[in-house]
């Protein structure tokens, strides 16, 4: 059965075929789609056709499009996707934006560092570029300002005219460099009309200390404010400062009994000025209390006089019948006994409010108000404080509590008596009679008052006075509880004017506690025990710091203000007053009038310095101090005139010798050369330095800095007729220099020249490699001169008329060559520039 052998065998075969292609099936369907590109796909055969054709199309390429081929094969070796590439350049926007054109993933760290980066990298160029702007700004308009102040300065020198000026800017003033010496006018300064009135009692001040005489700077002043009936607040504060000198009573603290030297530390100063002090204020406060009586009756249509009545029992009854007191009465259910004796203590008068008391209350009370008069609390002092305690415990009559309060001085902090103490002058009263006045109980009076002092300074302070508000408030306060130097700090925010005429009044009755150098702070706070503290003015710097503002418009004033300081010294040991008369002799350049001039006869006359020095020694070593100061800042000629005013002539051949060889060949408009020419001719025909001065150590110096200064004044001369282009009188002058045998006139005398080399000062050779240029070019010009002209009428050095050129040239060939050969012998080193020109000269002068 071969034949169904067979079949069976194909059979199997395409069973085993199918199988095997089932299984490669399966095993197809198990790979990832991502290597398929998606499912599989079932074609026909037209489909399997098309496709085949289509791949044929792409695949077949024009000669054109070989070198897109070869591109896209380069780019993709180096790992690009041109089909990538392309959707992105086709998606890319060309406009502009402010938005980043990689946009940010939320948490891109790096990127939002990159953008915030460029972000700041951009906001520091556009400020930087604002800032510039404003800065040129500012300058430009700060520089106009500055051209308009000097030109209206000049305008107003012409004109004589200074207010309608003043009325278009308020910049600064440059100083007066005038003649005069009087004191500028009010539109011409910064001064008002306080500031020249109280200037005006300051001058005379400064008369008085000069004279040792007495001075009453408080009263002046005060009429210097009543001048102006607008200020009543400075008329307030200079009576309150009268009352706390006691000068109504002719007992005004003399300048030289408290000064700060008397007293061996703050302590013992504060111990001895307390008692005083405590009593004027109460005395101020008393006698203020009487005017305002005497006003609220005027008011309410007294016709008595209280003026005269004020101390008596019906003049105390008369004000209390007042409506304003009567109502206070009724408002605190105050007795008009009680209220009788406070207000007599109130206003000064203890013999009225004993006559009260002995009608009304007792004997015992009378008692009480006597030991209060006489100041002797240790009797009174139990009684007052069981009733005090007692009257506070039941509230009962607020001016019996005040009353008892007050004699025996029973609490002084926590009780202010708010029902009767209706202003802060009130409240001052009665804490002040409640300080203790020597030793009681092992407590001082520096302690009570110290404790009082801080309670209203720190403990309340400026806030809770409102002193923005009442400035004047609150520095009565500080006057009349004895913080002068805090009196002038504040009022000094405020008030400038006000506040340094202030602190000269107390400085000059001694009772300003001042610091010893400048350098300090304006207020000093030390702390010399618990809870008590020490505080010092500054009062040089407040002095300085008010004079700056018209020293160069009024100096005449600004000396007075100054001299105020003379006990003062600066940083470097220096005493204020000097040094501020030295700022102001620069600043003003009135040295002619401060310190004087030397007229012809060789003798200073007398300026303002001799008022303030007695001495010729105290007056020169001013003068040379300020001349020291003025030759540290560059002012030259100053300094020159100030040494020569002060009798140096060694300082003036020093300074002149190293100036005129610094300015001997410079020719420009901001050198001072003519003056110091000028003044240099004024030194070497004065007889006054023609003879060596007796304090002089090194004579034979002196005489070689004097014929330093005669030779460079020659050598100005020729340079100055070669910048004239004089060059044959250059030469001339040359010929006359012969015998100092510094420039060769001919090969004859280069020898005599170096040999004088060694005797030159060093002032005249720095000027040597110019001078010989110079005088090379001289030839030059000459030869050229010489060649170009047909004839020749040019006059030698000897003065000679030579007719022949070749005489002329011979000359001038002759001096130039000995010039060249002096500068290669002479032991200097000329620059190389210098020598190259000098052999290139004459060269040309050989031709």
């Amino acid at each position: 059965m071969p034949g169904k052998k067979e079949g069976g065998k194909v059979e199997r075969g395409l069973a085993s075929l199918l199988q095997k292609a089932k299984e490669q099936a399966d095993e197809i369907s198990k790979v990832d789609v991502a290597y398929l590109q998606g499912a599989r796909l079932q074609r026909t055969g037209p489909q399997v056709l098309q496709e085949a054709q289509e791949l044929a199309k792409k695949t077949t390429r024009s000669a054109s499009d070989t070198t897109n081929i070869q591109a896209q094969i380069l780019h993709a070796s180096h790992g690009m996707n041109l089909s990538v590439f392309g959707q992105q350049l086709a998606g890319l926007n060309l406009a502009t934006s402010l938005e980043p054109i990689v946009p940010l993933a939320p948490t891109s760290v790096e990127g939002f560092l990159k953008n915030e980066r460029q972000t700041a990298l951009l906001t520091a160029i556009q400020k930087s570029q604002k800032n510039t702007m404003e800065d040129f700004q500012t300058q430009y308009f700060d520089g106009m300002q500055a051209d308009w102040a000097r030109e209206k300065e000049s305008i107003r020198e012409v004109l004589g005219a200074g207010p309608l000026l003043d009325q278009f800017t308020s910049a600064s003033k440059l100083p007066n460099t005038g003649a005069g010496f009087i004191p500028a006018t009010e539109g011409q300064s910064g001064m008002d009309i306080t500031m020249t009135q109280y200037a005006a009692v300051v001058c005379d001040l400064v008369k008085a200390l000069l004279a040792k005489a007495p001075f009453r700077v408080v009263e002046r002043l005060r009429e210097a404010t009543a001048k102006d009936d607008t200020r009543q607040s400075s008329k307030s504060m200079w009576e309150i400062v009268n009352g706390m000198l006691g000068l109504e009573r002719d007992q005004a603290l003399g300048h030289h009994h408290f000064m700060k030297a008397d007293f061996s530390d703050a302590r013992t100063r504060r111990e001895r000025l307390t008692p005083i002090m405590v009593a004027n204020a109460k005395t101020t406060l008393q006698r203020r209390y009487l005017e305002y009586m005497d006003q609220i009756a005027q008011a309410n249509g007294s016709a008595g006089g209280l003026v005269t009545s004020a101390g008596s029992v019906e003049g105390i009854q008369e004000f209390m019948r007042c409506p304003q007191i009567s109502k206070i009465l009724q408002e605190r259910n105050g007795s008009a006994q009680w209220a009788g004796v406070y207000y007599s203590m109130r206003c000064g008068r203890i013999d009225t409010a004993k006559a009260i008391a002995r009608m009304e209350l007792g004997d015992q009370v009378v008692r009480m108000l006597e030991d209060y008069g006489n100041g002797d609390i240790a009797n009174s002092s139990r009684k007052c404080s069981v009733e005090y305690l007692d009257c506070r415990r039941t509230g009962a009559d607020p001016y019996k509590r005040a009353v008892m309060n007050v004699i025996g001085k029973c609490e002084i902090e926590e009780d202010i008596h708010s029902e009767i103490a209706v202003n802060i002058e009130d409240y001052l009263w009665i804490k002040l009679n409640l300080v203790r006045v020597g030793r009681v109980a092992d407590q001082t009076a520096t302690t009570d008052l110290a404790a009082l002092q801080h309670l209203l300074s720190v403990t309340h302070g400026e806030a809770y006075f409102q002193a923005d508000r009442e400035p004047f408030r609150y520095l009565e306060m500080l006057l009349l509880t004895a913080q002068f130097e805090k009196a002038v700090s504040f009022i000094s925010q405020h008030n400038p004017t006000l506040g340094v005429h202030l602190g000269v009044a107390l400085w000059h009755y001694g009772l300003l506690n001042t610091t010893d150098s400048i350098a300090e702070p304006l207020m000093v706070e030390t702390q010399v025990a618990r809870g008590v503290f020490d505080y010092k003015l500054n009062f040089a710097l407040a002095l300085q710091r008010y004079t700056l503002s018209f020293a160069r418009t009024h100096p005449y004033y600004a000396l007075r203000y100054s001299y105020l300081m003379k006990d003062y010294t600066a940083a470097n040991g220096q005493s204020l007053f000097v040094q501020s008369l030295t700022d102001l002799v620069i600043e003003t350049r009135e040295w002619a009038t401060i310190l004087g001039e030397i007229d012809a006869s060789g003798h200073r006359q007398p300026a303002e310095i001799d008022i303030f020095c007695t001495t010729d020694s105290e007056k020169t070593q001013v003068m040379l101090q300020v001349a020291q100061e003025a030759e540290s800042r560059g002012r030259v000629l100053d300094a020159l005139r100030l040494y020569d005013l002060a009798n140096h002539q060694e300082n003036v051949l020093e300074l002149l010798c190293r100036n005129l060889a610094q300015d001997c060949y410079l020719r420009s408009a901001q050198s001072i050369r003519e003056d110091l020419q000028q003044f240099g001719h004024y030194v070497y025909e004065n007889t006054r330095y023609q003879q060596v001065p007796l304090n002089c150590k090194d004579a034979g110096g002196y005489r070689k800095r004097l014929e330093t200064v005669a030779v460079l004044l020659k050598i100005m001369e020729f340079f100055d007729l070669y910048f004239s282009e004089k060059f044959q009188e250059g030469l001339q002058c040359l010929e006359k220099m012969r015998d100092l045998n510094i420039v060769p006139v001919n090969t004859g005398h280069v020898a005599a020249c170096v040999n004088n080399f060694d005797s030159l000062s060093q002032e005249v050779r720095r000027n040597l490699p110019q001078l010989l240029l110079c005088a090379m070019i001289c030839l030059d010009r000459q030869h050229k001169l010489l060649r170009s002209s047909s004839t020749s009428s040019f006059l030698v050095a000897d003065g000679a008329r030579d007719g022949g050129r070749t005489s002329v040239l011979h000359t001038l060939r002759d001096q130039a060559q000995a010039i060249v050969s002096y500068s290669g012998q002479i032991p200097f080193r000329m620059p190389g520039v210098t020598n190259a020109e000098l052999i290139r000269l004459e060269v040309g002068l050989m031709l």
